[in-house]
């Protein structure tokens, strides 16, 4: 159905959209207004620290200065690294069922905050005329923005995003190489992450700070958190080279919606 049109008599409203849809008295539909859809869910407590600091990085000064946005959050999506490593199954027809879901409901920029479900952004973004924000590039931008562009970057992911190299196609095209754990810190990290969808990080913490630090020694400028769970592990006075994947992607559409908001819209400060 044609979100910009409603079948037979009577209003139709839309979340976070104050303009009605009154089709049978021939009304023209304005635009949609800016909103954010996200699909979350992988895992549900970094679906949280997502909005968190969506929430955050947004220079509003009351509730109307806010952006809208909706959420899709669906625990059941099958395991992306068991996806990619072991041939499990695939997460894409859920995923691509919550970006229907969003898409249908009026969202007008996606994101996924999930590194590892990356892996499919192209199949993804082949299935909705929505803009999905890629986590590398928002990633990109924070690098940028630390001056930290140029360094090579050391890589905190689960198995299945140094894998399927969801950071390496991207960066290889800026002459940035990434650096990733060695095997016993790879398994120390996973156990880490596990730790977090689990709900225990006590020990997650040091696990974190100790990997960083090795991949400094091999020659790492900039260390990604490149999991929506490991930022929940990270300080907030974490060191200045660390980049919060999380974050990043939240600037990024916080960015992307003001860019799109008419001057008089409340999400525009």
């Amino acid at each position: 159905m044609n979100r910009n049109n409603a079948k037979g008599a009577g209003t139709r409203f839309i979340p976070g959209d104050e303009r009605d849809v009154r089709s049978d008295k021939g009304s023209v539909t304005p635009p949609l207004s800016p909103m954010l859809g996200v699909l979350g869910g992988m895992g549900p407590m970094a679906t949280v620290d997502f909005l968190a600091k969506f929430v955050a990085c947004t220079p509003a000064a009351n509730d109307q200065g806010h952006i809208p946005f909706l959420v899709s959050s669906n625990p059941h999506i099958p395991n992306r690294t068991n996806a990619i490593l072991q041939n499990g199954p695939s997460p894409f027809a859920d995923m691509a069922r919550g970006i229907s879901l969003l898409d249908r409901a009026g969202a007008t920029t996606l994101a996924i905050p999930c590194n590892t479900a990356h892996h499919w952004y192209d199949e993804l973004q082949a299935t909705t005329g929505v803009p999905i924000i890629h986590i590398v590039d928002a990633v990109v931008e924070a690098l940028h923005a630390k001056n930290l562009l140029g360094s090579n970057v050391g890589l905190l992911a689960t198995r299945g995003t140094i894998h399927a190299r969801v950071y390496d196609r991207r960066l290889e095209r800026l002459g940035i190489k990434t650096i990733v754990p060695a095997e016993n810190d790879q398994q120390r990290l996973m156990a880490a992450i596990d730790a977090v969808k689990a709900g225990e990080s006590r020990h997650g913490i040091q696990t974190v700070s100790s990997v960083a630090a090795e991949l400094r020694k091999r020659g790492a400028g900039a260390i990604i958190a490149a999991c929506t769970e490991l930022p929940l592990l990270v300080r907030k006075n974490a060191a200045w080279d660390m980049v919060d994947a999380t974050e990043a992607l939240a600037l990024a559409c916080v960015k992307a919606l003001r860019e799109k908001a008419p001057a008089s819209s409340a999400v525009t400060i």
